[in-house]
């Protein structure tokens, strides 16, 4: 990744149209956010590829709003990549689906897990997690950002983000713990 005042100045050339900037930002961006999309969707590969798609238009299409003082661009794009999963979710009526779906891992994810088994318990254990504790979760483990711009980012307070992040630890741990002990 960039360090975030090369990511500014590549944003400020982005809100002025610049499309080369743009594809720059968008190719550093993509496998994180298709990792998270593909979280968000529980494994479902096509809906987390148009899912991808969307932000990366409305990350266009938006970027003269970006503000700089608000946050990190990282927390606004994967806002807005959160922001089209609920939508996406809501529009398409797709929950059974997902829930129903086998959980398929990209080779490519962020998720660098040593086995692919270990992979997929993690995939299975995030699968337990509502909306919102996924989104907290992958902000703070993959994404690598504070539980305050988590909050800024989710708008939820730090607390609540802190509750988060407990509630789902606690669900996922006890999932791999179930795991764990049936495989004995």
């Amino acid at each position: 990744m960039l360090d975030r005042t090369q990511e500014q100045a590549l944003m400020k050339r982005v809100a002025k149209g610049d499309k080369t900037a743009f594809r720059d930002l968008a190719l550093l961006y993509q496998k994180p956010l298709t990792s998270f999309c593909l979280s968000m969707m529980n494994g479902h590969e096509a809906f987390a590829e148009d899912v991808v798609q969307q932000t990366l238009i409305t990350w266009w299409q938006k970027a003269p709003l970006w503000d700089v003082d608000k946050g990190k661009l990282q927390a606004w794009v994967f806002t807005i990549a959160a922001n089209k999963c609920k939508d996406y979710l809501k529009r398409s009526h797709i929950h059974q689906a997902i829930e129903e779906a086998d959980i398929v891992v990209d080779d490519n994810s962020v998720l660098k897990l040593k086995k692919s088994s270990q992979r997929s318990h993690i995939l299975k254990a995030m699968a337990k997690l509502n909306a919102k504790q996924k989104q907290v979760i992958w902000l703070y483990y993959f994404g690598e950002m504070k539980q305050a711009d988590i909050a800024s980012s989710l708008q939820m307070t730090v607390k609540n983000v802190e509750v988060n992040l407990y509630r789902a630890k606690k669900v996922m741990n006890e999932f791999l713990k179930d795991e764990k002990e049936n495989l004995l």
